[in-house]
């Protein structure tokens, strides 16, 4: 009874402090990225296999868009990620890296290998 008792009073307490602790519904969403520019330009500056796997996943996921204005080639050579991987590099070794390592992939690829043909980008 007397547990009972303390519980009901806090209750209110802690009702109030939830508001303060839970983020508003109508809070600004921030793009949230599984990792930087900047960490895959670090990994694949030391050969990372799991971030050079991260960017055939991403360059495979993003070559299926059907945005025409998001049309890229994806090299056709046995070498294909070495090539990919040393265009990345090349690439953001001079320009300032995005925040988000999908943006960066994107931004290369378009820049490094645009589509050349007006075939369906895929």
């Amino acid at each position: 009874m007397r547990f009972t008792t303390s519980l009901r009073s806090i209750l209110p307490i802690l009702a109030t402090l939830s508001i303060f602790v839970t983020p508003s519904a109508s809070a600004e969403k921030t793009n949230y990225t599984f990792i930087s520019g900047q960490e895959v330009f670090d990994a694949l500056s030391q050969e990372s296999w799991i971030v050079q796997g991260y960017l055939l996943g991403v360059t495979d996921a993003l070559k299926h868009n059907e945005d025409p204005t998001l049309c890229f080639e994806i090299p056709l050579q046995p070498d294909a990620d070495r090539v990919m991987q040393s265009a990345f590099l090349d690439y953001w070794a001079s320009e300032e890296i995005p925040n988000s390592g999908v943006e960066a992939i994107t931004t290369m690829m378009l820049s490094k290998f645009p589509c050349t043909s007006k075939v369906e980008n895929n």
